[in-house]
């Protein structure tokens, strides 16, 4: 394994194991919408997940189009955003 590699490994597991503040906040906001989701009738249900799967497909299309031919990191503070409301809405 390259340098590189093991270095992403690194972060990777870094990342995992210890969340971020908004990695964090995203599943405090998010369990109290997990909660009432729950509560919902199914159908009302599959129609929010349907529309959170609509919400983070267009979040990882963003987030895919600022990396797209780059060799440098992205924008922190976009992925960090984006990761955070996809806690909050993916539950």
């Amino acid at each position: 394994m390259q340098n590189e590699d093991l270095d992403a490994l690194h972060w990777a597991v870094e990342a995992l194991e210890h969340p971020t503040l908004a990695a964090r906040l995203g599943n405090l906001v998010g369990k109290p919408i997990e909660l009432m989701r729950q509560a919902l009738p199914a159908g009302a249900s599959d129609v929010i997940a349907r529309a959170s799967t609509k919400g983070l497909n267009a979040a990882m299309a963003v987030a895919l189009r600022t990396m797209r031919g780059q060799t440098r990191s992205g924008s922190p503070l976009l992925h960090r955003s984006l990761a955070a409301v996809s806690g909050a809405v993916g539950g």
